[in-house]
């Protein structure tokens, strides 16, 4: 029977749509089958750049590393947690552990400063670690040039810390680099305002007797306006409660009247047990207290002193009076020379004129009265004094 030729036709292309489908069915599976290993491999792979990548991890690696190694990573870019880089955390690490002077290195921008807080991986305790999100790749190409040219690149607290570790036998190139600092600055002029003539290695030698944090919290309290004197007084007791004898020594050349008048006898029993050189002032300070109304231990220990720099043995048991005529003769010379009275008395008064400069502390000294005496004889409210001012010496 003849068959209609459209009917093939319809039959040919129902199989033929039937096939298209087929097959568009099973690319779209293949598709979404290919799409989520896709997925799943690039979650994976994520999760594991995060644990292998983390930036607690990447620290306590860095915790170990030397400060060439660290300076070896800030050409390393690799991204991290919260967009810090290997090249953040290893800055980090130079100037939070190893005292690099980030503000000397990149001294013309403005530095963005953050707290990273993380867990330790072997002691578990929690740490915070300053990092530096606004440097870019001139800010790093900065730092390395700044680490490679100079011989000091570190800190005042880093430059404090070497200078301690060297002991006696210091490098002169590394005090230089101390003494350029802020904080040395400020203590030498201070103290330069007491004694013209104080140097700067006398200076260091009493710093480096204590710790960092203790000139840091003197800085801070004389930027904050405190009194001068008071200040620099505390600073010198918490020295000697310390232990320094550098401290003690130079307490008592700068500060002889206070010490002798404000300190309690255990304060000054201790202050003369760290008396180690006989020189000028600590030698008449001793005298002073030996002849004092202060108690039996403190001028026995004064004596005691006196006989050790004189390489003399004391006598046992202890002599006041006898110590007394070995180290002040002459005011027992003048117990037996008889007193004269003098017909009449003309009082010299001696004027000051304060220059620019001055202090009361300067004029004190030069004419051998107390700062308390010059104040109240001269009807002052403050210790400022203006050039051209007048003042009568007591």
């Amino acid at each position: 029977m003849f068959e209609n030729p459209w009917m093939k036709k319809i039959r040919f292309l129902t199989k033929l749509l039937l096939v298209s489908v087929a097959l568009n069915i099973g690319l779209l599976t293949a598709v979404v089958y290919i799409s989520r290993e896709r997925l799943k491999k690039n979650e994976i792979r994520s999760k594991e750049i995060i644990l292998e990548k983390s930036n607690g991890e990447v620290l306590s690696t860095y915790f170990k590393s030397t400060f060439q190694d660290l300076v070896k990573e800030l050409k390393i870019k690799t991204i991290l947690q919260d967009g810090y880089a290997k090249r953040d955390l290893a800055l980090a690490c130079l100037v939070n552990y190893h005292y690099l002077n980030i503000d000397k290195a990149i001294s013309g921008k403005a530095l963005q400063r953050r707290k990273l807080t993380f867990i330790h991986q072997e002691g578990g305790e929690n740490f915070q670690v300053e990092v530096f999100p606004n440097l870019d790749d001139l800010d790093f190409e900065i730092v390395e040039k700044f680490v490679k040219e100079e011989k000091w690149p570190f800190s005042a607290e880093g430059l404090f810390i070497d200078l301690k570790k060297q002991g006696r036998e210091r490098d002169q190139t590394l005090e230089a680099a101390f003494f350029m600092t802020p904080e040395f600055y400020m203590i030498h002029t201070s103290l330069k305002r007491l004694d013209e003539t104080l140097s700067k290695e006398k200076i260091l030698n009493f710093l480096l007797e204590g710790n960092f944090e203790q000139l840091q919290e003197w800085v801070l309290k004389t930027k904050e306006g405190g009194d001068f004197l008071s200040s620099m007084r505390s600073l010198f007791q918490d020295y000697v409660k310390k232990g320094s004898s550098s401290a003690a020594h130079l307490w008592i050349a700068l500060d002889n009247e206070y010490i002798q008048r404000k300190l309690t006898d255990l304060e000054l029993h201790k202050l003369m047990q760290l008396v180690k050189d006989n020189i000028l002032s600590t030698n008449i300070f001793l005298k002073q207290i030996l002849c004092s109304v202060r108690s039996d231990e403190v001028r026995k220990e004064a004596a005691k002193k006196l006989y050790q720099f004189a390489k003399l043995a004391p006598p046992e048991p202890y002599d006041h009076e006898q110590a007394l005529k070995t180290f002040l003769p002459t005011m027992f010379a003048q117990k037996e020379t008889p007193k004269t009275i003098p017909v009449a008395y003309s009082p010299i008064v001696k004027k000051h004129t304060v220059t620019d400069g001055d202090s009361l502390w300067k004029i004190s000294r030069k004419y051998k009265v107390s700062i308390e005496s010059l104040r109240d004889h001269n009807h002052l409210k403050t210790d400022t004094l203006k050039p051209g001012q007048e003042l009568s010496i007591p």
